[in-house]
């Protein structure tokens, strides 16, 4: 799963992309999903208060370089990524070996 969030003015924008279409579903329809009742409500109640938020399918290889982006940002405990100023040497490996494919 990757977030983006896009900043206009003092709003913000909340997109979360997912591989999983099931996940997508619940939360476009929590009442077809009974079993994950609380959860599902304990999500929206923060979705309220977020703003604007749109859940979106991705192919899990689309989403790979989201997912990869946002476990390193979580796993060296920053808020936020490091993209604007080039992001770390891995990216831009990882970038370039997409291109070629």
């Amino acid at each position: 799963m990757s977030v983006f969030v896009q900043q206009h003015g003092s709003f913000e924008i909340i997109t979360v992309w997912t591989g999983c279409s099931a996940a997508v579903s619940a939360l476009e329809n929590p009442k077809d999903w009974p079993k994950y009742r609380s959860v599902l409500n304990k999500i929206v109640q923060v979705i309220r208060v977020m703003g604007e938020v749109t859940f979106k399918l991705s192919s899990p290889k689309a989403n790979s370089l989201a997912r990869d982006i946002s476990c390193s940002v979580t796993r060296e405990g920053r808020l936020t990524s490091d993209l604007a100023l080039g992001g770390p040497s891995w990216l831009q490996d990882r970038i370039e070996r997409d291109r070629r494919s």
